[in-house]
């Protein structure tokens, strides 16, 4: 059978180590790599969210000033509705007066 080398040594602390001084160092700074990476990570993560809130807000408020403008068009649209017929109720009128003045 095929015999493990297993490196034991101790640190500086007296603190057994399975891993060699060197391997250790480099898991422990991969290690605080990985933290602030993860830390960017929820950071961005926040920010996306907080965009997302913002973006929202602003959806709503473009959706209501787009009903408004519907409602402004649509205001004129019958506005100018009731003119026209007003017109034609007073041409009229102008038509039935000046036919009963030519009788």
């Amino acid at each position: 059978m095929d015999k493990l080398a297993i490196n034991i040594t101790f640190d500086e602390n007296n603190q057994i180590r399975v891993l060699e001084a060197d391997k250790y160092r480099e898991s422990e700074n991969l290690k605080g790599e990985c933290m602030d990476f993860l830390k960017k990570i929820v950071t961005f993560n926040d920010n996306v969210e907080q965009l997302i809130v913002i973006l929202d807000e602003q959806a709503k408020k473009i959706e209501e000033q787009k009903l408004k403008a519907v409602g402004a068009r649509n205001r004129i649209e019958g506005e100018e509705d009731n003119c026209r017929k007003k017109e034609q109720e007073l041409k009229t009128l102008i038509n039935e007066r000046k036919m009963e003045l030519g009788r």
